[in-house]
């Protein structure tokens, strides 16, 4: 599988900014984390290394949250087919070969499925030539007792074909169950049932190599865990932060979070929010996002490059001026993303640019 096939078959799903190397202090207090550019001859790789662990992790991830199926896409465009597993295969091979170590799995990925397809991929390979990442992806009440919390563990185990996971991580703390703030969730998921020191013990007999979390959501969690370990309460060997490249690389613009808000379809498409997003910051990232308070000589082009644009992207009737701010889509936000006030945002964009020609 060469290199056009290989991004064709993932179709910008499967690959992920490892974000791993925001490694927590050491014993040592020593933050440093020192990245080396490694070049052969199936190209070059820049690898970060861990300074708990001396683990010589690559930037780049493998993320196996979206995996082939048969027939051709994702379960996400096809639900109820099968994953290829042939595909995951070549994939996962491709990805080992161009130097790509790091990956990362969940037991509720592909409808239960990756860390099964994930354990037969990497099986094939030889286990210290990779770096294996999953979760405690407890989000549902039922799984939040102890038993259920530390079968969901042993699972992992079984399906990856392992006897230890390098990278163990709480799975997006910071968001909520349907009755309970944030910190009652966490609490729920993570303290009252005793887990969290379960999964320490763990890591003392080896079974869990490095512990950390995830994070999306409620930035009063992130603050209390870094907190903990400040004060050496739980020590955290990393912190895995999603990071949309947009955010990178325009940090001070008007952007709202992660742009392929593609999820909210359903109920929500009737008013086109995704179509509404991702319009916003591809125009930002092709750079026709004008300042209607900053202009240039660019202004014109880029003003009507946007405001043409938005008119074909989202049918008028529901562009964002529309939005009465009923909050009903927020709860459906994985992320937590306050869309009223995004879409408040950007209407009142809009309507600058419409009378700032």
């Amino acid at each position: 599988m060469d290199r056009r096939s290989f991004l064709k078959a993932l179709g910008g799903a499967a690959m992920a900014s490892s974000a791993l190397m925001a490694a927590c202090k050491n014993d040592n207090n020593n933050t440093t984390v020192s990245s080396e550019s490694i070049t052969d001859g199936n190209g070059e790789m820049t690898y970060r290394t861990n300074p708990n662990t001396g683990d010589r992790v690559s930037l780049l991830g493998y993320g196996m949250m979206r995996l082939p199926v048969v027939g051709g896409g994702s379960m996400r465009d096809n639900p109820d087919a099968d994953i290829d597993q042939e595909l995951v295969n070549q994939q996962i091979d491709y990805a080992l070969e161009h130097g790509v170590n790091y990956i990362d799995t969940s037991p509720v990925y592909c409808k239960g499925l990756s860390e099964h397809s994930t354990g037969i991929a990497l099986a094939r390979h030889p286990r210290k030539s990779y770096y294996l990442a999953t979760k405690l992806s407890n989000f549902s009440p039922e799984t939040w007792s102890r038993a259920a919390s530390q079968q969901m563990f042993e699972n992992s185990l079984k399906e990856l074909q392992t006897d230890y996971v390098d990278y163990l991580l709480l799975h997006a703390i910071g968001g909520f169950s349907d009755e309970l703030d944030s910190l009652q969730t966490f609490n729920g998921r993570y303290m009252d049932n005793g887990i969290l020191d379960w999964l320490v013990e763990q890591k003392t007999k080896g079974r869990i190599r490095n512990l950390g979390f995830s994070y999306h959501g409620d930035i009063k969690i992130f603050d209390m865990l870094l907190q903990w370990h400040d004060e050496g309460r739980y020590h955290w060997d990393f912190v895995q932060i999603e990071l949309n490249y947009l955010d990178w690389d325009f940090a001070d613009e008007i952007n709202p979070r992660n742009t392929d808000a593609s999820y909210l379809y359903n109920e929500l498409q009737r008013r086109s929010i995704p179509a509404i997003f991702s319009h916003y910051n591809k125009c930002i990232a092709e750079g026709n996002h004008p300042h209607p308070d900053d202009r240039d000589e660019n202004y014109s082009r880029q003003r009507r490059a946007f405001l043409v644009g938005y008119d074909r992207s989202v049918p008028k009737l529901r562009q964002a001026s529309h939005c009465i701010g009923c909050g009903q889509c927020a709860p459906h936000c994985p992320q937590q993303i306050d869309i009223p006030t995004e879409m408040r945002m950007i209407d009142d964009y809009v309507e600058k640019l419409k009378t700032n020609g």
